[in-house]
């Protein structure tokens, strides 16, 4: 499988993509995978961030998604035309560190945001970012090859 979505710079849009996405993975016929809903969660929390927070220079610019099935791998590579990321906020895209709060004695005290990208990194196997000429360029990879929980 290899297909391209593109949507507008606009929030309305996430959830219908994020339902794209798992349904790109009924046909690929690995929608009983545990990944599935890691998948959707992903996706959404990315183009969250994106849709919420990238500077763009056009009204008409787009966010594409590039959804790749192949040898047991789901990669969708994202790409949109914006300001390229500040190097502290790259780095925390593309370094394998997950850092989460401790939720276990309680979720009171937690900032209501700016927990996306370490819940991306969580759910993803791997996760990078680079700047692609004047795009930004995010690639999510799902090993969907073994079952894991």
């Amino acid at each position: 499988m290899n297909i391209e979505i593109a949507i507008k710079h606009d929030s309305s849009q996430v959830p219908v993509v994020g339902r794209m996405v798992r349904h790109l993975c009924v046909i690929a016929d690995t929608h009983h995978h545990p990944a599935v809903s890691k998948i959707e969660l992903a996706v959404v929390e990315l183009l969250t961030n994106i849709t919420g927070y990238a500077k763009v220079a056009s009204d008409d610019a787009l966010i594409r998604l590039h959804c790749q099935f192949e040898g047991g791998d789901f990669k969708i590579t994202v790409s949109e035309r914006g300001r390229a990321l500040s190097a502290n906020l790259a780095q925390v895209y593309s370094n394998d560190k997950v850092s989460m709060p401790d939720i276990s004695q309680s979720i009171d005290n937690l900032p209501e945001s700016g927990w996306g990208i370490q819940l991306i990194k969580s759910v993803c196997d791997k996760v990078s970012y680079r700047r692609v000429k004047d795009k930004n360029v995010y690639e999510l990879i799902f090993d969907l090859s073994v079952e894991t929980a």
